[in-house]
């Protein structure tokens, strides 16, 4: 890669043993393997880690002979593995008891005359947890939709793991329909409202990182009083005050399809519904006018705006039932009552889902383990101009919300660490310092 960085070089892989299912044997190949990602995603309900292994068949003391690892461990999924890693600045992520990573797949073996090379895919306890008929979620729920997170996390997928629940502002009652604990998290997550984003925005994330499960609103994930790490590309070797590090490859994106942001709504939507209580039909036009409001968190200065013709008039019909004293209280009060607002939070999740990835930028960095999908970080990017004098680009610069962090170790190059940005909007904010 020709990446060159002192703190990427810097890097340990302290622990990485694979414990056998089938007998008392357990084999650590911390200094067997090629490469090992670790990955984690706004878009995963999961952990995942990746890694190369050369078997060179003197892995495993089966009290006779050593044996190659996969012989000697009988590996067939499911394995528990304990990881723990270190990068150059300190930061540690250690996979142990609760946070004990697992075999989900074995794959690509390629036998060779003096070694065995395959790649073994591991995944968090609760990916495994979350397939088992007795965890299906099989109960009614009423409250706030956060309480039934928190319950669902516990009392079904059973994970001892923290779990970071933003409250949310609405109340919604369902039944579990007997699914699977990931499934029913996330389709929650279309159906909340932040805690005072009530008629103006809609739309929660749930997903996993190293600190546990998140289930989190993107009004709050792009709240730019959080704390964050500021990097800059140059071309100089010098760390300018008020950095934490520096870029060494960065590729934005301006992932502007105007046909797809319109297909999906993101600018307004048509809401037809009809009330079978009442009879009656109705249609709503939801906009998603947010410029020069101060509603909603942008990332940056200056949302995409499309032509006057165009801009606020609904592009995408959603058609729904208005779901009318379903999930109450059975009483005569409660049964007119609507079970949840279609109009808002159906037609203003989908917009906001939508928006946030109106902007994409892929960076590497030196290994920084510290970093985790959802959180928020800066980047200034040179600008394109025929100015010699180097300066940020104020449209690609700015504040992110990172969507896909990968951790990689390379045998041969160093540990680095790869991020897939996303914004709703352009525009270079100034840090804090």
């Amino acid at each position: 890669m020709g990446l060159n960085n002192q703190a990427a070089r810097e890097y340990n892989v302290s622990k990485f043993t694979i414990f056998s299912n089938s007998n008392d044997r357990s084999c650590s190949v911390n200094r067997g393997f090629v490469s090992l990602y670790y990955h984690e995603s706004i878009l995963e309900n999961y952990l995942k880690a990746t890694a190369v292994i050369a078997d060179t068949g003197y892995s495993v003391n089966d009290g006779q002979k050593l044996t190659g690892l996969i012989e000697g461990l009988d590996l067939s999924g499911g394995e528990r593995v304990e990881l723990k890693l270190e990068d150059g600045y300190g930061n540690i992520l250690n996979f142990a008891e609760e946070r004990s990573l697992y075999v989900g797949r074995i794959r690509n073996k390629i036998e060779g005359a003096m070694s065995t090379v395959f790649v073994i895919d591991l995944v968090s306890e609760e990916f495994l947890k979350n397939e088992l008929v007795e965890n299906r979620v099989d109960i009614r729920f009423d409250g706030k939709i956060s309480e039934s997170i928190r319950s669902i996390l516990t009392n079904f997928l059973k994970t001892e793991k923290d779990l970071i629940i933003e409250n949310t502002d609405n109340e919604y009652s369902f039944i579990g329909h007997i699914e699977k604990p990931f499934y029913k998290c996330t389709w929650l997550g279309k159906r909340s409202v932040p805690e005072g984003g009530n008629g103006s925005t809609a739309g929660f994330f749930f997903y996993e990182t190293y600190d546990g499960f998140n289930f989190r609103s993107i009004e709050k994930l792009l709240d730019s009083n959080r704390e964050y790490k500021k990097y800059i590309q140059t071309d100089t070797t010098e760390l300018p005050v008020g950095y934490d590090g520096k870029i060494l490859k960065s590729v934005p994106t301006i992932n502007i399809d105007v046909q797809q942001k319109l297909m999906m709504g993101t600018y307004g939507s048509s809401v037809k519904r009809y009330n079978f209580y009442n009879t009656v039909y109705q249609e709503n036009i939801n906009e998603s006018e947010i410029e020069g409001t101060d509603k909603l968190n942008l990332a940056g200065l200056n949302y995409p705006r499309l032509p006057d013709a165009l801009f606020g008039k609904p592009t995408r019909i959603i058609t729904k039932i208005q779901p009318v004293g379903v999930m109450q209280k059975i009483d005569k009060e409660n049964s007119n009552k609507p079970d949840y607002n279609v109009d808002e939070i159906t037609a203003q999740a989908a917009s906001r889902y939508n928006q946030l990835f109106t902007i994409l930028l892929d960076i590497t960095i030196a290994g920084d383990i510290s970093h985790r999908a959802g959180d928020l970080i800066y980047c200034d990017i040179p600008e394109l101009t025929s100015d010699l004098s180097q300066s940020a680009s104020h449209k690609n610069s700015g504040l992110y919300m990172i969507v896909h962090a990968t951790h990689f170790i390379d045998a041969k190059e160093g540990a680095f660490t790869r991020l897939t940005l996303a914004r709703d909007s352009d525009g270079r904010k100034p840090f804090k310092l």
